[in-house]
């Protein structure tokens, strides 16, 4: 017997003879001539030594080393066709996940709400939310492992392959819970606020920089007690329970600032609105299950950016208002 590796398309033609009685018939379904079908059969009893089929005028039918090949030869057709069925689910499950990344807030406020309704148009939809911050989404942008961010970005992110969509900027306020003594305090001065308990961003966070740069200028220094969260629902919490001043995306806490629990102080301050951007790579193009999610992050921000944007209490889920 040779040493030569199987021809692949020889056992599968082998199996299509065994199963349809001829070589002509084969060759019809495999969809290559009869001469092809006869010259892979020859080279495969060439390479075994071995007839596999006793040819006849009604047909062919298999010697015994041929019906010893064809249980061998099912099996790898069985293996190959699985494998294609395993490549094609893949591919289907590929077009149908997308990751999307954003800044803490983001993803519990718009991107629950974008991914909410997507599902509610396509529920095949596999969605992977990525928190993280501005720097490292956009770096998992560039390198693939993003089909898309929304994040807040200041100039120094924009030398990148990146296509930024602005989409909405939101004001901060500094705000307290509706029982600390400073909400019935009036006017006050960031001096004035220097020695309370803050909650602001991480200093991982690019904000918390933008944040101390502000302060400087507006000639402040940065609060001794500072507590450090992104999260939504530690904020609404810690505002609640204790006397922490905090400084928030209006937009993001419209409801408890609205409903009185919580109360914005007036000052001498001044911080700079955040922009938010919709980011995609140039060089790649969207699937449609990430164009879907993409269109309704579009929806939610203008949402936002129109101000009917509410938020439930803590625990449930985000309420939106489309009434212009």
């Amino acid at each position: 017997m040779t040493s030569r590796r199987f021809n692949l398309s020889s056992l599968l033609a082998f199996v299509a003879i065994s199963e349809q009685g001829s070589i002509n018939k084969a060759a019809q379904v495999l969809n290559v001539s009869q001469p092809a079908v006869s010259r892979g059969i020859r080279t495969l009893e060439e390479m075994l030594g071995v007839e596999l089929l006793e040819r006849s005028s009604v047909g062919v039918q298999l010697t015994p080393h041929g019906e010893a090949v064809l249980r061998h030869a099912k099996s790898i057709d069985a293996e190959l066709r699985q494998c294609l069925e395993d490549f094609q689910e893949l591919e289907k499950t590929g077009r149908n996940r997308v990751s999307v990344g954003g800044t803490p807030m983001v993803v519990s406020h718009i991107l629950a709400e974008a991914v909410q309704r997507t599902l509610g148009v396509n529920a095949e939809i596999t969605v992977n939310l990525i928190e993280g911050t501005s720097t490292n989404l956009l770096d998992e942008l560039q390198g693939g492992q993003l089909d898309i961010a929304l994040v807040p970005l200041g100039t120094g992110h924009f030398e990148r392959e990146i296509d930024f969509r602005p989409i909405f900027s939101d004001q901060f306020a500094v705000v307290v819970g509706a029982h600390n003594p400073l909400a019935d305090a009036g006017a006050t001065t960031l001096r004035a606020l220097e020695d309370e308990l803050w909650i602001l961003p991480g200093r991982q966070f690019e904000l918390r920089h933008q944040i101390e740069r502000e302060w400087a200028t507006m000639g402040g220094r940065i609060p001794r007690a500072i507590i450090e969260t992104t999260s939504y629902l530690a904020v609404d919490h810690l505002l609640g329970a204790t006397n922490a001043v905090a400084l928030l995306s209006a937009a993001f806490f419209r409801e408890q600032i609205a409903s009185g629990r919580f109360v914005t102080l007036s000052g001498d301050w001044h911080f700079v609105p955040r922009t938010f951007f919709l980011c995609t790579r140039i060089s790649a193009t969207l699937s449609p299950a990430a164009e879907l999610v993409r269109q309704q992050i579009l929806s939610v921000s203008e949402i936002v950016k129109r101000g009917n944007f509410d938020v439930a209490v803590p625990g449930a889920s985000a309420r939106y208002s489309e009434n212009t």
